[in-house]
């Protein structure tokens, strides 16, 4: 069942609009809930049935570091060397929480890697595009599919930024971040120039509640960016 909290009641009808131009731009759903769609649960099948209809290949947006990397078969997801920060664990007054609940920092010598799922159906994708906020200065190494590799310095600011990388059926990616003195990173977008996609936004242990816990302009900030069509609340309340 689905409950609409839209002021008129009219969200479905603007989603359902938007869904005429998937063929020109990306429609993007913002899916948030607790650990029953941990893993990419539920938000899988949803998503490849819409882009069975609409288009789109790539699981849209995945955070830098995962407590169960392994358990999602939509993509290949390592990483190693970041402090992870979230609405339901340690917190830092100087490291603001991302759209997920989640903020990553970068140590010395970290990295973060991704490939597309080994399953039969592959969710490869052409476009990556890195979701961070620097203050001060940063250098990011990225390689594409294990051989080619780029060098780029992050914009500083205090806003949210994003690093847009375009390649053709992507095997892999791994980034690796340079001097991050003041870095925060929250996540990478995986997709194409059309069609529709599903960002799993689970937190495990969050009532919902928790969601108040995110900066409202830094939530603006990743809408200007992601320009959702759809926000869909899953979270189980025991009375």
């Amino acid at each position: 069942c689905l409950e609409d909290f839209s002021p008129e009641k009219n969200a479905l009808r603007f989603f359902f609009k938007a869904l005429r131009n998937t063929n020109l731009t990306p429609v993007r759903v913002a899916f948030f809930g607790d650990s029953f769609i941990e893993g990419d649960i539920l938000c899988a099948s949803f998503r490849d049935t819409l882009q069975g209809l609409y288009g789109g290949h790539g699981v849209g947006y995945v955070p830098i570091t995962s407590e169960a990397p392994q358990f999602r078969t939509t993509i290949q997801h390592e990483f190693e060397n970041w402090i992870t920060y979230s609405l339901v664990g340690k917190q830092d007054p100087n490291t603001p929480l991302g759209i997920s609940g989640y903020a990553f920092v970068p140590l010395n010598q970290n990295e973060v890697t991704y490939k597309p799922s080994r399953k039969q159906n592959p969710k490869r994708f052409d476009n990556i595009r890195l979701f961070y906020r620097n203050r001060k200065n940063a250098d990011l190494t990225y390689t594409l599919n294990d051989t080619i590799e780029h060098a780029s310095t992050l914009t500083s600011s205090d806003s949210l930024h994003q690093l847009v990388i375009k390649g053709d059926n992507v095997k892999s990616i791994k980034f690796q971040f340079n001097n991050p003195d003041s870095l925060i990173v929250y996540g990478a977008s995986f997709e194409a120039n059309s069609g529709l996609y599903v960002d799993n936004f689970a937190l495990r242990g969050n009532s919902g509640i928790g969601l108040y816990g995110i900066e409202p302009e830094l939530l603006s900030q990743f809408n200007q960016l992601q320009n959702y069509k759809l926000i869909l609340l899953q979270y189980y309340y025991s009375f």
